[in-house]
């Protein structure tokens, strides 16, 4: 930004956070002649007092404050966490600051003392930029936490409003609450998910469960935003959280449907067998079988079906992603046991007598 223009930082308000009173002048009347509004504080406790009551969109602050304790690290900290949409320039006289300083979401860089005017308003406005960047993804992360209230809400009423069913009445419930459901696909997912889980010695009451869990997997999805499920690119880490909810608000669903076994493989249905999954990070032996079950039958109907972002993959290539993804994202157990099934196979037949 040239000296002067103050077209684009006019009502940008910094926070200049700097003990020597001379160098803390300095840089206010550097800012404030290319048009910033500037809060001048000489320590942390009274920029997080200004910070508080004004909101500014930048702080520029000395690492080396006066309170070891309480110095421009510990202080930026505090500010990024009160202040989503704020961002960071450090000015120091150190030429080596420490990474988890300058790598820190919101810090936008940092200028060496003794540095000049240029430097100050070119890291000035380039931090302006980012706080405008995190102010768009902070207003967008609000309408999407009130989308996905709304959806929620209205999923919930949906099931309230919806006969209890045992479970062997699932298809009925699913017609009720996913009425755009394909009831034959998913009834044969429901088989194969059954099979596949008697095979690798699910029984009793989780057995039977399989079949609901597997048909209502999705009811999650629901509370999700749709523009999220449907965008052709890969999506931000704030919007995968908003995703990644959905084995949690499944579970609950079932939950409110009575259907406690089920609702306890749908919401460990994302987990991942080396431990990377969510929502709890279970590993191995920690994620319910039925679970194992679904996450593998899930993803290959997933894989045959076309997305947004990819065109659906032939059963053989399906197959194979399972085979390669074996052991990290899913059971091995299981996905030998499914692709016996898938092939035709008995997996009975193939034990030890």
């Amino acid at each position: 930004m040239a000296d002067g223009d103050t077209s684009t930082a006019t009502q940008t308000t910094v926070l200049v956070v700097e003990d020597d009173s001379l160098t803390r002048q300095c840089l206010c009347r550097w800012l404030e002649s290319d048009g910033y509004r500037t809060l001048a504080a000489e320590d942390a406790d009274q920029a997080l007092a200004m910070a508080t009551a004004d909101r500014p969109a930048v702080a520029i602050c000395d690492v080396e404050l006066k309170t070891p304790s309480r110095n421009g690290g510990w202080l930026s900290g505090q500010l990024l966490k009160q202040h989503a949409s704020m961002t960071v320039v450090f000015a120091t006289a150190n030429h080596q600051l420490p990474v988890e300083l300058t790598m820190r979401p919101g810090v936008s860089g940092y200028v060496i003392k003794p540095y000049s005017k240029h430097h100050i308003l070119a890291a000035v406005g380039d931090a302006r930029l980012l706080a405008h960047v995190r102010q768009t993804e902070a207003v967008r992360c609000e309408r999407l936490a009130a989308e996905a209230e709304r959806l929620r809400a209205d999923l919930h009423g949906r099931i309230g409003a919806t006969p209890m069913a045992g479970q062997e009445e699932w298809p009925t419930l699913l017609k009720a609450l996913d009425p755009a459901a394909d009831i034959g696909a998913q009834t044969r997912l429901a088989s194969l998910a059954h099979a596949v889980a008697g095979d690798i010695g699910v029984s009793g009451a989780a057995l039977r469960s399989v079949p609901t869990a597997m048909a209502l997997r999705r009811l999650g999805l629901q509370a999700v935003p749709s523009e999220l499920l449907t965008a052709p690119r890969r999506l931000a880490r704030v919007e995968r959280e908003f995703v990644h909810r959905y084995p949690s608000q499944g579970r609950e669903a079932l939950l409110l449907l009575g259907f406690i076994d089920a609702a306890e493989m749908v919401g460990a249905m994302r987990e991942r067998w080396d431990g990377l999954g969510y929502p709890g990070k279970l590993a191995a032996a920690e994620i319910p079988a039925g679970a194992a079950v679904l996450a593998v039958v899930d993803s290959f109907a997933a894989m045959q079906s076309s997305r947004s972002y990819r065109a659906a993959l032939e059963m053989d290539a399906a197959a194979e992603r399972l085979c390669l993804r074996s052991g990290t994202y899913f059971s091995p157990r299981v996905v030998e046991a499914f692709l016996m099934r898938l092939r035709g196979a008995d997996p009975a037949a193939a034990r030890p007598a």
